[in-house]
């Protein structure tokens, strides 16, 4: 069976081979725990996990000390948010919006019901947060600040650096979950005052199931362990390291950081031909997130009078998406689109393209005529469609 054209690299990436062969060896030779500090095993691996975060603090350009592994970016954001509110006796206040991964969401939910308060403030109809919105919302008990510093779905890029100096200036903390834009775009953290930071190696051509919770570490005793155990990464994190998975996490970061200025100008120019390529020839199309202040791998549009989910159907060769990969499961509509209109069409109709390093513009070419041809057939057999031609419905 042939592969369709994989186009959906904001859920995950292939592991880069260069990745692969660093984590190999770990999994095999250099078996040990990295805690046994008995015997050869144990040093082997607890060298390759001091290796490692040296490599990733270096290339965030943060010191070794701030790095904590875990399993992904779901398990970081939960230690931020949580491990705040159980760390004290106080009600506390944190402040995040409305398209925020749903483990941002569902973890402040979670702390809402312990009885402190959260406020998710609403974003414009690009997905952008306005900073002057944080600062109204501020209350003398406001302890944390959570904004993603890319979405997942529509692709829009925050002011992130805006917002950190905000929460800065007022001793606020401030989290942003930057999965999306770790290796996509720079993130220049020694001129950011941000005290969180979560991202996942399979996003950037690394393993699944590991990740980082970047922690300033001025600020490393605010927050409460999720689980108990035996001390690991300093007591904020017990569990036996997944010494390959880490490996591969620092070199996934590796190659991600040195490669970023040439993917990023590279995905922008396949991103924009063919977005205007779409917007140009089909008609009634729309591009859902910011025109221009978007992340460079990322498109989201809307076809009216198609639904995506009979567009994919139409599209076996191609291997898209309508949403989040941890949200599509559930068949919702997206809870995104929703936070950006409230048009009906708008959010049914929506597909994700997601580029990745493996993209090229043959393939790119291919899916634009899979999808005007999917639409036009889908809109030839739509009633309604065929009562806006007659000018019936507006």
């Amino acid at each position: 069976m042939k592969h369709p054209i994989y186009l959906d690299y904001q859920a995950t990436t292939p592991v880069d081979p260069e990745v692969l062969s660093a984590m190999l060896p770990y999994f095999s030779d250099h078996f040990g725990n990295a805690s046994s500090s008995s015997h050869v095993y144990g040093w082997e691996a607890l060298e390759a996990v001091k290796q490692a975060r040296n490599s990733i603090s270096k290339n965030l350009e943060v010191s070794p000390h701030s790095i904590i592994f875990t399993s992904g970016a779901t398990e970081s954001n939960n230690m931020v948010i949580k491990g705040l509110a159980f760390n004290t006796q106080e009600k506390i206040h944190v402040i995040t919006q409305a398209t925020e991964h749903k483990c941002v969401l569902n973890a402040c939910e979670f702390i809402k019901k312990m009885g402190h308060e959260v406020t998710v403030l609403p974003v414009n109809e690009f997905g952008l947060i306005d900073p002057n919105q944080i600062k109204k919302s501020f209350k003398k008990n406001t302890r944390l600040v959570s904004m993603m510093w890319a979405n997942n779905e529509i692709g829009t890029i925050q002011p992130i650096s805006a917002i950190a100096s905000l929460c800065f200036a007022h001793k606020i903390f401030f989290h942003t979950d930057a999965v999306q834009a770790v290796g996509q775009i720079p993130l220049n953290l020694q001129n950011i005052p941000i005290d969180f930071l979560s991202f996942s190696a399979h996003k950037i051509y690394g393993p699944k199931g590991v990740g980082v919770l970047y922690i300033n570490p001025k600020i490393e005793k605010t927050l409460a362990p999720l689980l108990d155990g035996g001390g690991h990464e300093r007591g904020l994190r017990s569990g036996t390291l997944n010494v390959p998975g880490i490996v591969g996490l620092a070199k996934a970061l590796e190659i991600s950081i040195r490669k970023q200025p040439e993917e990023e100008k590279r995905l922008t120019s396949l991103r924009d031909e063919f977005k205007n390529r779409v917007l140009s020839t089909i008609e009634m199309s729309q591009l859902n997130g910011h025109p221009f202040q978007r992340l460079p791998n990322n498109l989201n549009f809307s076809f009216r009078f198609v639904k995506s989910g009979e567009l994919l159907a139409k599209l076996p060769t191609l291997a898209l998406a309508t949403g989040s990969a941890c949200a599509s499961e559930s068949g919702e509509p997206s809870y995104v689109l929703g936070a950006i209109t409230q048009n009906p069409d708008q959010i049914e109709g929506a597909i994700r393209i997601g580029l990745g390093r493996p993209t090229q513009k043959e393939e790119l070419e291919i899916t634009f005529e899979l999808l005007k041809e999917a639409v036009t057939q889908i809109r030839q057999a739509s009633p309604h469609y065929e009562m806006f031609k007659k000018g019936l419905i507006p």
